[in-house]
């Protein structure tokens, strides 16, 4: 596809996300170099960043759909996932189920009031924080449970199943899961709101121009077996 119809397909939004990706390229230039490849392995290396990290991100913005999590928190929360060997991807259905138990308790549900008090947390106070700050508080509180087996079963209770994925990152107590948090930031500073979103766009046009492409070739191909 020529450049200009490439330029043509994808977004003002996406081509900012590309703005953000310059310094990939140098380094990717700048490796080349150090391991003597040429000119083009040095293009093909920025192309693969640049896609690498399009689909990181939005695979950022598809689990922000799903759990409506602040993005910094995100990120730095799938980030310390890795790190421990722990699993983010139910994290939205943890944080569903913990919204869930926070509506039962303001109902008035007994067991689920009962569940929040016997892990020494206030339902209430919860129930007015964001969904991102109560997920992050009671991870916390969780952490900081010294008994192993009350921590699993508090979690089974206030997260569901999907929760004890995440125990390994609690595996430090309080300290430790604030620090796994903190380990996202000494990378380098967090990519944008603006940004995630101009990589999904990108990723999306993409997809859009390789089904174009694929689409062309059939017609081509039906035209030359029927000619």
């Amino acid at each position: 596809m020529a450049k200009q119809e490439l330029r043509a397909i994808i977004s003002a939004d996406a081509r900012a996300f590309l703005r953000t990706m310059k310094t990939v390229r140098g380094v990717a230039l700048e490796s080349a170099k150090w391991i003597g490849g040429a000119a083009a392995a040095g293009a093909a290396a920025y192309g693969y960043a640049v896609k690498s990290t399009a689909n990181e991100l939005d695979k950022l913005a598809k689990q922000q759909a799903r759990t409506g999590a602040d993005i910094g928190w995100l990120q730095r929360f799938t980030y310390a996932a890795d790190l421990s060997d722990a699993s983010a991807e139910g994290l939205g259905k943890a944080m569903k189920k913990l919204q869930d138990n926070l509506g039962q308790a303001q109902n008035g549900s007994k067991s689920v009031g009962e569940a929040f008090r016997l892990a020494g947390m206030d339902a209430r106070l919860l129930a007015r924080m964001t969904p991102t700050q109560a997920m992050d508080a009671v991870l916390e509180r969780l952490a900081d449970m010294s008994d192993l087996n009350q921590r699993a079963t508090a979690t089974n209770a206030l997260l569901g199943k999907s929760g004890s994925d995440l125990l390994p990152m609690l595996k430090g107590g309080a300290a430790g899961y604030r620090g796994l948090l903190a380990e996202r930031d000494k990378i380098g500073p967090l990519f944008t709101q603006a940004q995630i979103d101009g990589a999904e766009r990108f990723n999306d046009s993409l997809t859009a121009s390789a089904g174009q492409a694929r689409t062309q070739w059939a017609n081509l191909l039906r035209l030359s077996l029927t000619a």
